[in-house]
Parts: structure tokens; C-alpha cells; sequence
């Protein structure tokens, strides 16, 4: 909430403009501080990032955190009655995430006997996806079924150096379909784009999959077990 702010801070040489400075005031309800030097304010930010970058031990209280501007999400279809709609928008990554960063969502097919899906990348925030940002798009060819019956895990992976790696993985089975799109195209080879993501190979792990989890369901399963009648179901 604005209550919870401390201090509104203006960052780089444009927000000396008047206007600036008046619509900060509005949207916080306070005025900016004033006796910072914007110009300054990006010099020491930059000193403090490249600090972090090099280890210097001046720096080891302080933590930088990079987050995610706006949300990376998919296009899905919304039942409507007796048939679907397409065109809205699910996020996956939302906004203010903490970079690097890997999150999922399930989806399934709505059609009988489907046997493709597009994955259609977008960013931003609105409800329907023509409003937002298209990024790229494949398709997934999934196996003909009734409807529902095939489930896709779709896995959004963010880098620091702004790679995001989509990964379609069907329920079931082992491979997995996938697509990079990076921020500055050409900027990292093949090579260096598979070790940045081979760094947060220890973020894919399924909740499901995680030690904590997994012993939460073994004694769930135990105390099933252990019990009879009504007791099963409370």
C-alpha cells in the first residue's frame, strides 16, 4: 500500500521536469525528495550493481533484487455457455517476481480428439491478449483424447539476462517441447544461452517433486491407511 512507503524517490535527469515531480506528488499523495540529485541517484545505483557484480566485500550487507516489469503469460480459451472462447489472457510469470525466476500452470484441451496446441507467448497485464504484447508462438502436437484428458505443464523460465525459456511438457510423458525468446537477440550464443539455463535447473523442480512435499504426502497416505469409515473422508 502507499501507506507502507517510506520515501518516493525520482530517478534520472527527465523527472526534474515540473510535470514530473507534480504527478509523482498526486499518484503518492506526498511530495518526492527533493534534495536527492537524480543524476547522481543512477551514477550510485550503477556503482552499487557493478560492486555486486565484481564480489567487493564493501557490498556483503547489501542484497539487490532484480524483478520482472510486467507479467509473461499465455492465450487460453474460457468456456461460454456450450462452447469457447478464446483470446484471454494467463499469466504465468506475474509482475514484481524476483528475477531469476521459474513458475508453471496447467492447461488442458478442450476440444474431442485435439491434437495440436499453440502456445502463444504474451506479455502485459490485460484480461484479453489483443490488448497485450505477443512475443512468439509454437505448436504442440498432443495425442487425439476426449476433452480434458490431456494436461500440459507449461513452465515459464526467466533469466537475469533476460532470457525466457517455455517449456511444454505433457502430462505423462518425458520429453518436452520448448521455445527461447531473449531480450537482445544475438547478445549470448547457443552455448552460453543453455548454461544460464542450466544454472536454474534447481528452480524446475515440481512442487509434487520437492522433499517437503513429498513427505507431507506419505504421511497423509499413512494416516488414510490408519483410519476407517467417515474418518477416510474427514
Amino acid at each position: 500500500d502507499i501507506s507502507d512507503l517510506d520515501d518516493v524517490i525520482l530517478v534520472g535527469g527527465a523527472t526534474r521536469m515540473p510535470v514530473v515531480r507534480q504527478l509523482a506528488a498526486r499518484m503518492f499523495g506526498r511530495f518526492p525528495r527533493a534534495e536527492l540529485n537524480p543524476d547522481e541517484v543512477v551514477a550510485l545505483g550503477a556503482g552499487i550493481q557493478a560492486g555486486l557484480a565484481s564480489l567487493d566485500a564493501a557490498l556483503d550487507d547489501i542484497v539487490l533484487t532484480d524483478v520482472m516489469p510486467y507479467s509473461l503469460g499465455i492465450e487460453t480459451a474460457r468456456r461460454n455457455g456450450e462452447r469457447y472462447d478464446s483470446g484471454y489472457f494467463l499469466p504465468i510469470i506475474e509482475r514484481n517476481s524476483f528475477v531469476p525466476v521459474s513458475m508453471f500452470r496447467s492447461i488442458s484441451t478442450v476440444y474431442d480428439n485435439q491434437r495440436q496446441l499453440e502456445i502463444a507467448v504474451f506479455q502485459g497485464e490485460a484480461r484479453r491478449v489483443a490488448e497485450n504484447i505477443l512475443l512468439d508462438k509454437f505448436t504442440l502436437d498432443v495425442p487425439a483424447r476426449p476433452a480434458g484428458e490431456v494436461t500440459v505443464d507449461v513452465r515459464f523460465t526467466y533469466t537475469l539476462d533476460g532470457i525466457l525459456e517455455v517449456e511444454c511438457k505433457i502430462e505423462g510423458q518425458e520429453s518436452a517441447a520448448s521455445l527461447v525468446i531473449e531480450r537482445a537477440p544475438g547478445s549470448l550464443s547457443p552455448e552460453e544461452i543453455k548454461q544460464r539455463l542450466a544454472q536454474l535447473d534447481a528452480l524446475k523442480i515440481h512442487p509434487r517433486d520437492r522433499t517437503e512435499n513429498r513427505q507431507l504426502l506419505a504421511q497423509a497416505s499413512l494416516r488414510y491407511e490408519q483410519t476407517l469409515g467417515e474418518k477416510r473422508h474427514l
